[in-house]
């Protein structure tokens, strides 16, 4: 009885594993996006009731990036359409952003079209974002090119322009821009350039100070006028005072750079160059201590003594010409950046001191006594 239950329980359960259908092998596939093409998503945008909507839109295109040739022109006019009727700075930047993207990336797109666009939108932008990002792109297009002179003075010139803007950021760009399409550079930035480094911003002051030494170096025989309206130096003499003066810069970072690049100027006048190893000023090449410039006022008369009759009568007449004051930018710039609290501005004012010693034996012979 035993063995005939045992038989039967195993005939079932035989049975319920055969009653099982067999199994099926899954294939997975990917989903495609409806419209893998950008263009898709474009035409979208006038559909959009808010400024997230389009963010987000714009973020997706950015994402896809897949343009057909013949779409590539439709998508940028639409694109601009929208920039223009867009309120939020931050959609406004995605777009010139798509612009650089769309330039280096997609096929068939016509990057002196991209330009004129971009430059076209900057042109009446006030937000300081927007325009900011209007250069960076056209700094990135313009790098593809920069074989078109016509083309490199142009965005040098928009750049040029965009200077006088009180935002760092706009600085910073326009001056980036300048500097790496160097081969348009000409001596009339040079004003312009200085302007900024009296900016609040080190990082504006810091690629100031880099075209300030490209210009020095590139045209080093132009003259420069003073502030005086009459005296005029040569060209790179001025750079090299004017790196002089960031030695003293509030920033660690800028007056590490001034003394790098002090070391990196070449042809400066030695009348300028042995004064950075000088505090005192200098009057007709001829160091003057404080004793020797009161003795000097009271023989002239600007000091009367009392003992002599007349003592304090008016001194000779000089004229202007035989009297030569040099800029005190440059006086002890290398005493002050050798004893700097810091060891990246020591470091670098060691090395621009021995770069500049082997150009120039006078100034390695002066420069032992410090």
């Amino acid at each position: 009885m035993a063995a005939l239950l045992k038989k039967r329980a195993l005939a079932e359960y035989n049975k319920s594993f055969q009653d099982i259908p067999p199994s099926k092998k899954l294939h997975l596939a990917k989903k495609p996006l409806i419209g893998t093409s950008a263009a898709a998503f474009v035409g979208l945008l006038e559909k959009c009731k808010s400024s997230d909507e389009a963010l987000q839109l714009l973020l997706r295109i950015s994402d896809c990036l897949q343009f057909q040739e013949s779409d590539v022109e439709e998508a940028i006019k639409k694109l601009s359409e929208h920039f223009q009727s867009q309120e939020e700075s931050v959609v406004r930047v995605k777009i010139l952003w798509l612009f650089c993207d769309i330039g280096l990336e997609c096929p068939g797109a016509n990057l002196n079209n991209l330009v004129d666009e971009t430059i076209h939108l900057i042109k009446n932008e006030t937000s300081h974002k927007v325009i900011a990002q209007g250069i960076a792109t056209l700094l990135k297009l313009g790098n593809k090119l920069n074989e078109d002179k016509i083309l490199m003075m142009r965005l040098v010139g928009v750049a040029k322009d965009n200077l006088k803007d009180t935002s760092h950021q706009v600085k910073c760009r326009c001056l980036q821009l300048i500097s790496h399409l160097g081969q348009t550079l000409s001596a009339t930035l040079y004003d312009h350039v200085c302007v900024a480094l009296a900016d609040d911003y080190e990082i504006v002051r810091e690629v100031a100070l880099k075209l300030v030494w490209v210009l020095g170096n590139k045209y080093p025989e132009n003259s420069v006028t003073l502030q005086d309206g009459e005296t005029t130096i040569r060209l790179v003499d001025d750079a090299f005072i004017r790196l002089c003066a960031a030695v003293n810069d509030l920033c660690m970072q800028v007056r590490a750079l001034a003394c790098t690049l002090l070391g990196e100027t070449r042809a400066v006048s030695d009348r300028f160059l042995l004064q950075t190893l000088d505090k005192q000023l200098m009057s007709n090449m001829k160091v003057c201590t404080a004793h020797e410039r009161g003795a000097e006022l009271v023989r002239s008369g600007a000091w009367a003594s009392g003992r002599r009759w007349a003592d304090d009568a008016p001194g000779q007449l000089v004229e202007q010409n035989t009297v030569q004051l040099l800029p005190g930018g440059a006086a002890g710039a290398f005493v002050h950046g050798l004893e700097d609290e810091l060891c990246e501005v020591r470091t670098a004012a060691v090395d621009a001191v021995c770069q500049l010693s082997m150009e120039n034996p006078s100034f390695a012979t002066t420069s032992l006594d410090l």
